[in-house]
């Protein structure tokens, strides 16, 4: 997403300043770098930098990835008027920047199993402009919502490990593994596909401890169950792979 971000960043820059002039007309493009400057590098020019990113969880598989770029404009060397320009750049920037268009996969696969795509807009924020060392400097943030997109495991895998169950002191459980969504703390809430699991259909017994689950989850995190029956036996967050060493094997 980082490398989109940059994608567009340049590609809106391009079309926005480029200069058409002549007969028959030629279209001179800024020159834009999106990696490490070097010596002997052209200007005037663009540079596009990915400072900083931040994530933090939302809701469920849902997350907020904040992205804060900069773009630095290094004018000619025999520019007199340097300061006028830069200012002017920047102005234009802060324009120019207000918003961008990056590809989104959408969570489907085409028939040759390539993701699908759509341009989508986002609009930038906190952004603002400095001249350092006749340097424009252009900082901007774009905040993307983002879902984690996990492959639907086939029903009938989950079916055939009913035959290999999990042993607990004097009692055997077998059972279908399957995944767990947490809704509330206060009340121990758990849906499976959406639907509530009644309190008195889950058992606690195969936790770590009473509350290992409890003390490091929060809602639209998800565990792993064992149904048997019409019980649901509480494992642990999902992929951790922490089971109470009393159980025997735990076999996924």
């Amino acid at each position: 997403m980082g490398e989109s971000i940059k994608s567009a960043i340049s590609l809106k820059i391009r079309s926005s300043f480029a200069i058409t002039s002549g007969e028959p007309p030629i279209t001179i493009y800024p020159t834009i770098y999106k990696e490490q400057m070097v010596q002997g590098m052209d200007k005037p020019s663009f540079f596009i930098w990915q400072m900083d990113v931040e994530q933090e969880k939302l809701m469920r598989n849902n997350y907020e990835r904040v992205y804060q770029m900069n773009v630095r404009y290094h004018p000619e060397d025999n520019d007199l008027k340097r300061y006028q320009t830069l200012a002017d750049i920047g102005n234009k920037l802060l324009e120019y920047l207000t918003q961008i268009e990056v590809p989104i996969f959408l969570g489907r696969y085409d028939t040759e199993g390539e993701p699908i795509e759509d341009m989508k807009p986002i609009r930038g924020s906190q952004m603002s402009f400095k001249i350092v060392d006749d340097v424009l400097q252009v900082f901007v943030t774009y905040v993307v919502k983002m879902k984690l997109v996990e492959a639907a495991m086939p029903y009938m895998e989950q079916l055939l490990l009913n035959s290999i169950g999990v042993d607990i002191p004097d009692s055997p459980v077998v059972g279908e593994y399957l995944t767990g969504t947490v809704l509330s703390l206060d009340n121990k809430q758990i849906a499976v596909n959406g639907k509530l699991i009644p309190q008195s259909n889950i058992n606690y017994s195969l936790l770590m401890s009473e509350s290992a689950i409890w003390d490091k989850v929060i809602p639209g995190d998800e565990v792993i169950l064992l149904r048997s029956g019409e019980e649901y036996f509480a494992f642990d967050i999902k992929d951790r792979n922490r089971l109470k060493s009393s159980i025997d094997g735990g076999k996924f």
